[in-house]
């Protein structure tokens, strides 16, 4: 394709795929200063999207797309219009295709984030028909992020989705306990589209009841956003009968 050339970094004894333009170096766009800068400070209030759950006092006719009846059933909508009714849970009613998106690394000796393609990567996306973007996954190689890094991907592809009007699912798990919850309440603050949640990875559910105890206390840290379990045996290992 266009877009370039993915090629394989290493760290933690895990691979690591980076997205680059075939001219492009990386020592070129600056990026090793500034990821390094970027997984040190949250993005600015002010530059964070509008919440898709203030919806409370919302003009709909001024509302973008992404918010609007394609993410919500209609009778929700009424509902919200009229300040009454089921609005404290998104309606998540998404079709057409998501990719798993990679996440960029630099090349540095850490191996740090590099947020300077999304928005372009975003646009390659959409110009290909592909309607939404799961952030964070194991594609993505969510879990090997820390916790800030995770953060700063999360919202960095938030901003480019709602730029490029696509439907963005965040996975928050396969890390510790309580980074995966810290993950549940960031989503929730910035209103994404979806959330999607690995189960346990080292200690892992041996039964339904474990699993499912994992999940809803997971789900609390994000009520009013879509939750979805992402079950994927062959990579987790966990498939409860």
């Amino acid at each position: 394709q266009n877009i370039g050339n993915l090629f394989f970094k290493n760290k933690r004894g895990i691979s690591r795929h980076s997205f680059l333009e075939p001219k492009d170096s990386l020592s070129a766009i600056n990026t090793v200063e500034e990821s390094r800068h970027l997984t040190k400070r949250a993005i600015p209030q002010s530059e964070v999207p509008a919440r898709t759950e203030d919806t409370s006092n919302i003009n709909w006719s001024n509302v973008p797309r992404y918010a609007t009846k394609d993410l919500m059933d209609e009778n929700k909508v009424m509902d919200v219009q009229k300040g009454i009714g089921r609005k404290s849970v998104t309606f998540f009613d998404f079709k057409g295709l998501m990719a798993p998106v990679f996440t960029c690394f630099n090349d540095d000796e850490q191996k740090t984030i590099n947020v300077t393609y999304i928005d372009r990567y975003a646009k390659w996306l959409k110009s290909k028909n592909i309607n939404g973007v799961l952030v964070n996954s194991i594609t993505g190689e969510g879990p090997t992020l820390g916790l800030n890094e995770r953060k700063v991907n999360a919202e960095c592809w938030w901003r480019a989705a709602i730029e490029n009007n696509l439907v963005m699912m965040l996975q928050i798990g396969g890390g510790p306990v309580p980074d995966v919850l810290e993950m549940g309440s960031f989503a929730e603050e910035l209103g994404v589209h979806s959330v999607c949640c690995l189960p346990e990875i080292f200690y892992k559910p041996r039964s339904v009841d474990q699993l499912v105890a994992y999940c809803k206390a997971v789900a609390k840290t994000c009520k009013s956003r879509p939750f979805f379990y992402y079950h994927i045996p062959r990579i987790t290992n966990v498939n409860c009968k």
